[in-house]
């Protein structure tokens, strides 16, 4: 009888230290999840983590970022004057101005598709007054701060339901070089017109300034100026950017008009070509080229190429700085899309000017695809390549 009932207590005890193992383990589990999802702690203004500004880039303290379980805060909703609405993922940071120059920033992004978006503030965090608003995928510059003046930022990932990390710091900017020698429409280099665009002038906005606030798109902080003189009704001009630049083209009658006789911004990716073709010139008269980097910031990389042509452009097949080419451009219904790359198991997607899919596939061939719009209507369409390591958004217009 010892026997079985000291038997019997000890496996009394084994089967209550499971329950307790049991317990713990649950409890360190939950606690791990609601730790892996817990809002970060600058997900509101009140929590904004100090960042400290930097004399130069090789001094600047890196901070990184998780906008992993962030909320949107009602206030950057509220006051920002930019486009967003997708700040669902905003998290705050604060500086005191030590120039009034600063730039941050933003490197090592996890997801490499989506920019950031990013508000700057002025006030206390019960009465905020918005600075400045814009997005860029490296670097924001704000100028025109106060010096000792505190300021507070929120920054997140542009996309609905888009999560990350990446990297930010804070330096004071650099004093910009010299304003290069055709940064007014006064000084405008004179491009020759060929047969093809077959040696390209090298272009530099490094130092530029606004010459005209009137843009059609982006913002023209770093306009320069180029010139050419009509060889026939219809001359193209076709811009280049390096790794970092989004160029805008504008064109222009004379340096006294404020009024674009066109604007173009074709591709949305960073070292993307634009195509500018103007039509009903005049012969032997005078025309004005601006071209700019989409972004307020400075680019990483300041330079482009630029020619004009006698033919259109965009009838000749180029390849970007991603190794996509689209041609030809315009279309009259049926266009290849080339890649230097191997475009297996990339998904190409065609959207109208709406943002409804007009064509999805999943390409099965190497590195060449055709697309058919004969049964689409005339118009401006966008072709999303998403070959699973980047997302790359081109255009092309079906006439």
């Amino acid at each position: 009888m010892q026997i079985n009932d000291t038997f019997g207590q000890n496996l009394k005890q084994i089967s209550h230290m499971k329950k307790i193992y049991k317990l713990l383990l649950a409890s360190v589990l939950q606690l791990s999840f609601l730790s892996a999802f817990a809002q970060p702690s600058n997900d509101e203004c009140s929590g904004a983590v100090a960042l400290s500004v930097a004399t130069n880039t090789a001094s600047c303290t890196v901070t990184t970022a998780t906008t992993t379980a962030a909320t949107q805060s009602t206030v950057v909703a509220t006051l920002s004057g930019c486009w967003f609405s997708s700040n669902d993922d905003d998290v705050w940071y604060s500086f005191v101005a030590t120039a009034s120059n600063i730039d941050v920033q933003i490197s090592n992004r996890s997801n490499t598709t989506e920019e950031i978006g990013y508000s700057l503030f002025s006030g206390s965090c019960s009465s905020l007054t918005e600075v400045k608003c814009d997005n860029s995928p490296n670097l924001f510059n704000f100028t025109g701060l106060t010096i000792g003046q505190t300021y507070y930022m929120a920054v997140f990932y542009l996309g609905t339901s888009v999560r990350g990390t990446f990297d930010v710091c804070v330096y004071q900017a650099p004093p910009p070089p010299p304003a290069p020698s055709n940064d007014e429409c006064s000084g405008a280099i004179a491009l020759s017109v060929g047969s093809a665009c077959t040696s390209p002038t090298v272009g530099d906005v490094a130092g530029a300034t606004l010459s005209n606030p009137t843009a059609c798109t982006g913002t023209a902080t770093d306009d320069v100026w180029y010139s050419f003189v009509a060889t026939a009704a219809t001359n193209g001009i076709k811009v280049t950017g390096s790794s970092s630049f989004d160029a805008v083209i504008s064109l222009y009658s004379s340096c006294a008009s404020n009024t674009e006789i066109k604007c173009e911004d074709n591709d949305f990716n960073l070292g993307g070509i634009e195509y500018l073709v103007g039509t009903g010139l005049t012969i032997g008269q005078t025309y004005f080229v601006r071209v700019y980097d989409y972004y307020s910031a400075a680019p990483a990389t300041t330079t482009f190429t630029i020619c004009a042509s006698a033919s259109d452009p965009m009838s000749i097949e180029d390849t970007d700085a991603n190794g996509f080419s689209l041609y030809p451009n315009p279309t009259s219904g049926m266009f290849t899309l080339n890649s230097i790359e191997n475009l297996n198991n990339a998904t190409v997607t065609v959207f109208d000017i709406k943002g409804q899919v007009v064509y999805s596939v999943v390409n099965s061939v190497s590195n060449k695809l055709e697309i058919d719009l004969n049964n689409h209507t005339n118009g401006v369409y966008y072709i999303q390549i998403n070959n699973n390591d980047n997302v790359i958004t081109k255009k092309i217009v079906k006439q």
